[in-house]
């Protein structure tokens, strides 16, 4: 059957027509199902209810979860989402040691701190740069080995 004008112009008004879905008999996840019941949950935890007790009254009504789930869930959204990695700070050595990191010392001299302009606590060793021409070491290869190399510079 050839698609034509008339036919798609049916199917639209087929679809125009359909009704509405009834947003109460939209299916949802667990997660979502122990955030609608957070006002709920909270109140028995304050009257007393164990984590445990409230798993099983939740899981006897159909919504299967446990103890954990309902405390992971309920605490994380309490406290808000977790921040993006980007917004914790440096990680790693720059976390540690204040004077590596983005505003670290280049070339081996130390830059002033751009809070009271005093230098950080050690400097930055300059790097060197290796002759690119100079042949480097080609490590020993075993039959169907992979071997990671730098990058060659055209």
């Amino acid at each position: 059957m050839a698609l034509t004008v008339a036919v798609v112009d049916a199917i639209r008004a087929d679809l125009a027509a359909v009704p509405p879905k009834d947003p109460s008999a939209r299916e949802v996840t667990r997660l979502e199902a122990i955030s609608r019941m957070r006002g709920e949950v909270t109140a028995l935890r304050e009257r007393g209810y164990t984590w445990q007790e409230l798993a099983e009254m939740v899981s006897s009504k159909g919504c299967r979860v446990t103890a954990a789930t309902l405390r992971t869930e309920l605490s994380r959204k309490a406290t808000g989402l977790k921040p993006k990695a980007s917004d914790r700070g440096p990680r790693g050595a720059a976390a540690q040691d204040p004077g590596r990191g983005a505003n670290a010392a280049v070339g081996g001299k130390p830059t002033p701190s751009a809070k009271d302009g005093t230098p950080p606590a050690r400097p930055v060793p300059e790097v060197k740069k290796e002759d690119p021409r100079q042949a480097k070491p080609v490590p020993e290869v075993k039959p169907g080995g992979f071997v990671v190399r730098e990058d060659s510079e055209i």
